[in-house]
């Protein structure tokens, strides 16, 4: 098999002769009855912004939001994906049109809280989708996301979506210990899926996990069927999932580098759980397994430890552990034509580093 590489050029429309994004603006002591014109008149919602988008014929679109606001008050929004998992966002972006959400205003990254809003009450439990028909460019930028029950940004069945100087903190089930969260499906924090063309770079993400006995389900990054695709230059520290997994076959030509995870991955002393290792690969019965992924100048240091339930001194972590050996081979993750790992710096056993933030990441401690 022949292994190659597609990197990606983002050519954005904005700003050009050719087309004139219309702009709309947000603020937190916005209005929507506004019309979000100008920085004098912002609406309230990301919702409002979206309706202004779709009763207008504007060839694209640039929604920006107050930087170093907090933005808390949003409409879930439901999807239905494939042909019965509901999953409400509070914002969707199904317009076949290019977008820039960005910020105005401050250098500050504007502030996407999530904290109020709980799935088994209709959530959102996640913040943006990005979804067919949407085919455009889109962007997305400066933005601090934090308190999110399930996962931030969400692609789907979709392309050509540039995701940069994104913050993430306190993502996860465990952070809504008042909510029912046993068993509430949550992949990753970031999640493209059945998606060509993404690049994902300059993102910072911090403290998200599920709760501990299904503590690797929560991946930093999960991609599904995700190709041709780019994920760079992103710091992760204290994921208890895996930073990366990748999903079935159609996840190919994915290039990995310059990354850096610290306290990242299920540990293997973990009881009850398969999902270890700093990459996940999974695939499904009858072959159906990622190929052509690269991994190049990552650092990966040291699983996380769920100190009080797991013991410091014994935390090991692995490279990368495999679903369905039977079908994608037990050397799958070492197989060149599935996956190259070119100079990465590992460090399996855990140990203290100016990375560690300390026991107080966990509540319970």
């Amino acid at each position: 098999m022949t292994f190659y590489i597609i990197l990606i050029a983002f050519f954005s429309l904005f700003g050009t002769a050719e087309s004139v994004a219309k702009t709309i603006f947000l603020s937190s002591s916005g209005n929507d009855a506004d019309s979000g014109a100008d920085e004098e008149h912002p609406v309230l919602t990301l919702h409002r912004a979206k309706q202004l988008c779709a009763s207008s014929c504007d060839p694209s679109f640039e929604i920006l939001l107050k930087g170093g606001e907090t933005f808390t008050y949003f409409k879930a929004v439901t999807v239905t994906l494939y042909n019965s998992d509901e999953t409400t966002f509070a914002f969707v972006w199904d317009i076949d049109k290019p977008l820039k959400i960005s910020t105005y205003g401050s250098e500050d990254k504007a502030r996407l809280s999530g904290a109020g809003y709980f799935h088994h009450s209709g959530g959102p439990g996640q913040a943006i989708l990005i979804v067919e028909p949407s085919s455009k460019d889109v962007l997305i930028e400066n933005l601090l996301f934090e308190m999110w029950e399930l996962g931030t940004i969400m692609t789907f069945n979709t392309e050509n979506v540039h995701i940069r100087n994104v913050k993430i903190d306190k993502v996860g089930p465990y952070y809504f210990p008042e909510e029912q969260t046993s068993g509430i499906f949550c992949a990753g924090v970031l999640y493209p899926k059945n998606s060509t063309r993404i690049l994902i770079e300059d993102v910072v993400m911090t403290n998200c996990h599920n709760n501990y006995e299904q503590v690797g389900e929560l991946h930093g990054f999960y991609c599904t069927r995700l190709n041709h695709s780019e994920i760079r230059n992103c710091f992760l520290q204290n994921i208890s999932g895996s930073p990366f997994k990748f999903r079935r076959k159609d996840a190919n030509n994915c290039y990995i580098h310059g990354n850096q995870c610290y306290y990242t991955g299920v540990s293997t002393q973990t009881p009850n759980q398969v999902q270890f290792g700093f990459l996940r690969y999974s695939g499904d019965p009858g072959g159906n397994c990622p190929y052509a992924l690269t991994f190049e100048n990552n650092i990966f240091h040291y699983p996380y430890c769920w100190i009080g339930k797991e013991d410091p001194q014994t935390c090991m972590a692995v490279r990368s552990t495999i679903s369905n050996v039977d079908s994608c081979g037990s050397d799958a993750s070492e197989n060149p034509d599935r996956v190259r790992w070119i100079n990465n710096d590992f460090e399996f056993h855990w140990k203290m580093s100016k990375y560690w933030t300390g026991p107080d990441v966990n509540k319970d401690e």
